[in-house]
């Protein structure tokens, strides 16, 4: 039989435990390592404090039971291999093993495990003893990694004894540039590789001044095995660690960047601009000989002053803003004013880099830009004086354009109220009939050239609606063309915004663009109509406020506009043509003005011509308005028609009687106040007044229905009048109108709006 047999068979755990001492159990209980005994089925046996606290249990709870009862598995195997390895060797055996405590922490053990013999040497169990080697583990580790890092590292590390110089340790990257190795550096010191002490060099001094400032950042030269030497850049730290103090010192080869310094020096003082180099208080420590040719300064002078002390555009507190703002965004780009030595101002655009170096530095270019400065204000001067210009003929024009529109509007109100009247008494049929249609739509033509005409008028607010430009701008196209040689394309997607416009102005510009690429194609061709939002910001570059845009753009094929042309194109009456006004171009340059838009024009001589229109983009609803041709409306009442136009009155008067009405005339505000009190006072009062805008050395309707409504808060006047772009009109109800009518107007016009005003509650 086997001595593990008679072991099993002949010797209880009692026996074991009997075999070993009281006192010693005592001492092996207290010891801070794990110690514990097994029997060889691998029951516990005998534990000690620190086994005890490392599963969480008592003796109690240990004692009889094995590993697998214990431990996590992983463990419990573990432990059960290293048990029949001691059993079937019967030697020691020590290694590292891990195991996780009761709290959840990972522990690293060097543990030792020996057989256990009784006295006549038979194996009866195992006795193990666990050292805690965590904290060692993890010290070897950060060594390790510390060795591993400091080893890959790109710039040679010494490990100096601050006593005596010598190193303590060195990187592999100081012995690749030294061409030493490590055994070799570890007996030499700073002063074996130093290119060149200073005479007056004190290693004591050296070292005290790094342990006052902590760190200090050095450029030197030093000398390899060979006896060549280079440029560094050493950051040195002086550390203590326990009693033990050590210099820690990082050394850079910068070869490279001298030499890009010997190149850049070269480049920067042979700019023709000047450069600056300066720190975050403004201070400068290098500029180039432009910079001192640009401000008269010799480089000593300037290398004693700051950018503040320079800077004509911004005070101090704005300099020292602007520096920290740079710091922020690295780089800026901007122009200034900059004073000379001899106190002059020069324009200059500067150029600045901020880099996180050394504490920070700026390196800024500046550049000379007063001549084209200059330049640039000369020509905006001339700009502005030619827009001036331009403005004041305009204005001149509009004065006259005005007045001849208004009488104008005066006699075409007579002549198509009259033909309106009298239609209805013909027949269809008749010759009459038919000369008095052509006369009517004679009218109208007529009437488009005073509406271009009241374009150039002061006042001339459009009255703006809110409408779909795309559809506005296909039927006025196709109107146009229907009949000629020439196509329109159109691309307009579907998503095109409204605008808030005046409908009938914006007819008139498209009109007449379409009409001046029509003119352009004698043999016809294509003209493309396009449609597209935009928005516009700061990087758009346009003389526009900053929003939702429009953009029609009316593109043709046709024989494009001479180069000297293409400035004068808006201006009143300009023209190429041997027919027409050459109020087309200026009238819709006015329009789009005036709804704080913009017109542009490009063109190629013999390769055609494409007009730009930017119109403010609307968000609101669109409002639908019926076109619809109405039968003129009779009604019942007292209407007082006041014209200064004795043709209109007698006009106004015999529609308004025609339809039904009982009419009364004025020629002016103050008769037709006059009227109206009598009225009153007499129980027959007026249901309605027809009020001119406009009485020349009189009273007219804006001044006439103040008084009006002094008398009478309930009166009801309609507005008319032959200036038909008067901001009156755009806005009557603020002025206390209940209506508006412009001439020249006929019968079922002003049928259907007096008939809407006396039927209104």
């Amino acid at each position: 039989m086997k001595d593990e047999e008679k072991a099993k068979g002949n010797q209880s755990p009692d026996d074991i435990l009997a075999e070993l001492n009281a006192h010693h159990e005592a001492l092996i209980y207290t010891i801070p390592d794990i110690v514990y005994f097994k029997d060889i089925q691998g029951r516990n046996l005998l534990v000690n404090k620190a086994f005890e606290e490392f599963v969480g249990l008592k003796e109690s709870g240990i004692v009889e039971k094995t590993d697998d009862e214990i431990f996590p598995h992983d463990l419990a195997v573990h432990c059960r291999l290293s048990d029949r390895e001691v059993m079937k060797t019967r030697k020691t055996l020590r290694f590292d093993e891990e195991g996780t405590s009761k709290d959840g922490k990972k522990t690293y053990f060097d543990t030792i495990k020996s057989p256990l013999f009784d006295n006549h040497g038979n194996l009866i169990g195992i006795v193990g003893i666990s050292r805690d080697i965590t904290e060692r583990r993890h010290h070897e580790e950060q060594l390790g990694l510390f060795r591993t890092l400091i080893n890959h590292s790109n710039d040679a590390i010494f490990i100096v004894d601050p006593e005596t110089g010598r190193f303590l340790d060195v990187n592999d990257k100081a012995c690749r540039s030294l061409g030493y190795s490590r055994h070799e550096l570890l007996k030499m010191g700073v002063v074996d590789i130093e290119a060149k002490i200073p005479d007056h060099f004190s290693w004591e001094a050296h070292v005290k001044e790094v342990k006052e400032q902590g760190t200090m950042v050095l450029e030197g030269r030093l000398k390899r095995r060979d006896g060549t030497t280079f440029p560094v850049e050493v950051n040195v730290r002086y550390t203590t660690q326990g009693k033990d103090s050590y210099m820690v010192a990082v050394v850079r080869d910068i070869t490279d960047r001298k030499q890009q310094e010997q190149k850049y020096k070269a480049v920067i003082h042979g700019t023709m601009d000047g450069f600056w180099m300066f720190d975050g208080k403004g201070q400068f420590f290098d500029v180039n000989d432009a910079t001192c040719n640009l401000l008269g300064y010799s480089r000593g002078e300037l290398l004693r002053m700051r950018v503040s002390d320079v800077e004509a555009a911004e005070t101090p507190e704005e300099v020292s803003d602007h520096i920290r703002r740079v710091t922020e965004t690295e780089s800026d780009r901007f122009e200034t004013r900059h004073r000379r030595k001899d106190g002059s101002i020069i324009d200059v655009e500067v150029s600045v880099k901020y880099l996180d170096i050394n504490g920070g530095q700026f390196y800024a270019f500046i550049r000379d830009i007063t001549e084209r400065k200059r330049a640039e204000e000369t020509k905006i001067t001339r700009l502005l004086e030619e827009e001036q210009l331009k403005t004041q003929r305009l204005e001149s024009l509009g004065v006259l354009a005005g007045g001849i529109a208004h009488d104008f509007n005066n006699i075409l109100t007579a002549i198509l109220g009259n033909i309106s009247i009298a239609t209805p008494f013909l027949n269809p049929s008749d010759k009459a009939y038919k000369h008095l249609s052509e006369a009517e739509k004679a009218i109208f033509l007529a009437q488009d050239l005073t509406r271009q005409l009241l374009t150039f008028s002061k006042g001339g607010t459009p009255m703006k609606t809110t409408f779909p430009i795309a559809l506005v701008v296909r039927e006025s196209a196709e109107f146009i063309l229907r009949g000629t040689n020439v196509r329109c394309d159109f691309v307009i997607p579907e998503e095109t915004k409204p605008v808030e416009a005046d409908e009938g102005q914006i007819r008139q510009v498209i009109h007449n663009l379409v009409i001046n690429s029509l003119h352009a194609m004698p043999q016809g061709g294509v003209i493309t109509i396009r449609c597209e939002n935009m928005t516009i910001g700061p990087e758009t570059f346009l003389p526009l406020k900053e929003g939702d845009y429009i953009r029609v753009s009316v593109e043709d094929t046709g024989i494009g506009i001479p180069e000297e042309h293409l400035s004068r194109i808006f201006d009143p009456y300009f023209t190429t043509k041997q027919t027409g006004s050459g109020l087309g171009l200026s009238t819709s340059y006015s329009i789009i003005k005036r709804h704080d838009g913009l017109i542009t024009v490009s063109s190629r001589l013999g390769a055609g011509t494409i007009f730009h229109i930017y119109l403010p983009a609307s968000d609101k609803e669109v409002v639908s308005v019926s076109s619809d041709e109405k039968a003129p409306v009779s009604g019942r009442g007292r209407i007082l028609v006041m014209d200064d136009e004795e043709m209109i009155r007698t006009l106004a008067g015999e529609i308004l009687d025609h339809l039904g009405y009982q009419v009364a005339l004025a020629a002016n505000g103050q008769e037709a106040i006059e009227q109206y009190q009598k009225a009153r006072g007499s129980g027959g009062p007026f249901d309605l007044l027809i009020m001119d805008l406009t009485v020349p050395g009189a009273m007219g309707g804006k001044e006439a229905i103040k008084k009006l409504l002094q008398i009478d808060p309930g009166v009801r006047a309609i507005v008319s009048s032959g200036y038909s772009d008067d901001p009156i009109l755009a806005n009557y109800r603020t002025y206390g109108f209940k209506g508006v009518i412009k001439k020249p107007y006929r019968l079922t016009e002003l049928s259907h709006i007096v008939h809407e005003v006396i039927s209104r509650e």
